[in-house]
């Protein structure tokens, strides 16, 4: 009986410290590999115009190639963007790539972004390396380097936000502003 006593004590040392050693191993990670497949759908020279309840355009996009994958997500070349909310936004937008992640209202464009419009009583001129669209919120943002310029001003910031009215224009941090006076 003695023995057994002190069996039980020592296999509960013993397994106390196999769970130690292997039972707090992390499993090894079992991520899969970026699909590979091909688009559900490819079409070059597109005029994709999305439309909200009321039937006015959330935005219209005119785009080289678009590719829309299983997953809902969309792909798109040579990206031209215009009617953010409305026929009547000042934002006109070209990028060379754009894509829509799956199930979300926005587009993000890359590779060097140029937007420009008609705000309050000035032409702006915008560049940015990549910038959302967000249909949810009806706003431009980034969080990138930004040049904003018009014809009296140029301005240099990390990160801006914009209504798709263009009636408020924010950049954001490290912002840097010339001014030109006039005459």
């Amino acid at each position: 009986m003695r023995i057994l006593y002190l069996l039980i004590p020592a296999a509960l040392v013993a397994a106390a410290l196999i769970f130690t050693f292997y039972g707090f191993e992390e499993a090894p990670e079992t991520t899969a590999a970026p699909s590979a497949e091909p688009p559900r759908y490819a079409a070059t020279n597109v005029q994709w115009l999305r439309l909200g309840a009321e039937g006015e355009p959330e935005f219209r996009v005119d785009a080289a190639t678009f590719d829309y994958y299983a997953d809902e997500s969309v792909a798109m070349t040579k990206v031209r963007l215009d009617a953010l909310g409305g026929y009547s936004s000042p934002w006109h937008i070209e990028a060379p790539r754009g894509s829509a992640p799956p199930r979300e209202r926005q587009l993000r464009l890359s590779g060097g972004v140029r937007a420009t419009g008609d705000l309050a009583t000035e032409r702006v001129a915008l560049t940015t390396s990549r910038l959302w669209v967000d249909l949810l919120r009806r706003e431009l943002h980034t969080d990138a380097e930004v040049r904003l310029q018009t014809e009296y001003r140029t301005a240099t910031a990390r990160g801006m936000r914009s209504d798709f009215d263009g009636e408020r224009v924010q950049l954001l941090n490290d912002v840097k502003m010339d001014y030109v006076p006039e005459g």
